[in-house]
C-alpha cells in the first residue's frame, strides 16, 4: 500500500509492534494520516468517523442480483442458484474509508485499521441487536476461515473479530471449527469475475470431519462481492444437514 495522506506511512507490521516497538513510538516516527480528509494522527480522524457512522445504515441485499429485499433474504428469482438465505453487510464497498481501512488491516497488518472497522461493525449490531437476536440468536456463528499458511503469515483471520461482535449482539455462540480452507489458492480480489472465482474456491474448502451441523448458521467474512466464497461455504453445510446459512459482512462490493 502507498505511503502518503490518506494511507499509512512506511511500512510497519503487526510484527514489528509485537517485537516491542511502541505504537506511540510508530506514531511519533511514522504517522499515519486519515483515509478521509488526511489530516495526521489517525487512519480515521474523530470528525470524519463522527460523518461514516452516520452514513453507515445497512445493505440489505439480495447475495445474488443484489435486489433490495426485507433483511436481506435471496429473492424469489435467485432461489435455486444459491444455497445462502439472506445477506447482511454493514456498508457497501464503494463507501472510501471503510474500504481504505479493510485494506490496511489486511495487506498491511494495521491494526489501528482493524480496531476501527472491527469497532463499526460491532456498533452497527450494538445498535440493531434486537434484529441481530429475532434473525441470528438461535444460529451459529462461523467466520469463514483462511487458509492456514495465510493466516499465519498475516497473523490473524479477519472474520473473526467481526464474528465474535455479531455474536456478542445476538446472544449467540461462535463456531470456528466448523469448516476448513483446504489449500493456499488465489486470492479472490486478485480474479476477475464471478466464474473465475466461483471455480478458485470451489473445492477450497471442507466441514471438518466428525462436526456436528448446526441447523442455523450465519456465516461471517469481510466482504461479499460475487458472493462465491461464501455460497461455497454455504453448499458445503446444507449438504451436511444445515436449513438456513445466511451471510453476514463487513462490506458489501
Amino acid at each position: 500500500m502507498e505511503s502518503g495522506r490518506g494511507r499509512l506511512g512506511p511500512k510497519i507490521s503487526r510484527w514489528d509492534i509485537k517485537a516491542g516497538v511502541a505504537r506511540p513510538l510508530l506514531a511519533a516516527v511514522f504517522p499515519h494520516f486519515c483515509v478521509v480528509c488526511g489530516v495526521e494522527g489517525r487512519l480515521l480522524c474523530d470528525d470524519c468517523r463522527e460523518v461514516e457512522d452516520a452514513r453507515v445504515s445497512g445493505v440489505f441485499c439480495c447475495p445474488m442480483c443484489r435486489a433490495r429485499t426485507p433483511f436481506g433474504t435471496t429473492c424469489s428469482g435467485c432461489r435455486g442458484k444459491t444455497a445462502l438465505d439472506g445477506a447482511i453487510a454493514v456498508a457497501s464497498y464503494g463507501r472510501l474509508a471503510w474500504r481504505e481501512l479493510l485494506h490496511a488491516w489486511k495487506y498491511e497488518g494495521a491494526d489501528e485499521a482493524g480496531e476501527t472497522a472491527a469497532a463499526a461493525f460491532a456498533r452497527f449490531w450494538a445498535e440493531r441487536s434486537a434484529l441481530a437476536k429475532v434473525l441470528f440468536g438461535s444460529a451459529a456463528i462461523v467466520p469463514v476461515p483462511l487458509h492456514w499458511y495465510r493466516e499465519a503469515r498475516r497473523g490473524f483471520n479477519q472474520a473473526e473479530p467481526l464474528a465474535f461482535a455479531l455474536a456478542a449482539a445476538a446472544g449467540a455462540r461462535v463456531e470456528k471449527r466448523l469448516l476448513t480452507r483446504r489449500f493456499g489458492w488465489t486470492p479472490q480480489a486478485q480474479l476477475p469475475s464471478g466464474a473465475v472465482r466461483a471455480l478458485n474456491v470451489a473445492s477450497a474448502f471442507r466441514l471438518r470431519p466428525g462436526t456436528a451441523v448446526p441447523p442455523r448458521i450465519v456465516l461471517v467474512d469481510d466482504v461479499l462481492t460475487t458472493g462465491a466464497t461464501l455460497n461455497v461455504c454455504a453448499r458445503i453445510l446444507k449438504a451436511a444437514g444445515a436449513k438456513s446459512v445466511w451471510a453476514v459482512t463487513l462490506l458489501r462490493g
